[in-house]
C-alpha cells in the first residue's frame, strides 16, 4: 500500500515468532516506495498495576537504538 500511495507508513503489529507460544509487539516503518526502513521488537514490557503483557507477548532483543531518515528535514 505504502508503494502505491508513495507514503510514508509506521504501524504497530503484532508478530509470530519463530518457536510457538508468545508474539512480539512490533513497529514497522516503511518508506514510499514499499521498502521497510526500519523495525523495533519492544524490550521493556508493561507488567504493572493488573496487566501481565509479558504473558502473552516475548521480550525482543537489545540491538541498541532503531532509527530510521525519511525525506527531507524542515520546509521551504
Amino acid at each position: 500500500m505504502p508503494a502505491r500511495h508513495r507514503i510514508a507508513l509506521v504501524a504497530g503489529v503484532v508478530e509470530t515468532p519463530e518457536e510457538p507460544g508468545k508474539a512480539y509487539n512490533t513497529l514497522v516503518a516503511f518508506g514510499p516506495d514499499g521498502g521497510r526502513l526500519a523495525s523495533y521488537r519492544k524490550i521493556h514490557l508493561s507488567d504493572a498495576q493488573g496487566f501481565g503483557e509479558s504473558e502473552f507477548i516475548k521480550p525482543g532483543e537489545y540491538l541498541g537504538p532503531v532509527v530510521f531518515e525519511h525525506g527531507e528535514c524542515g520546509s521551504g
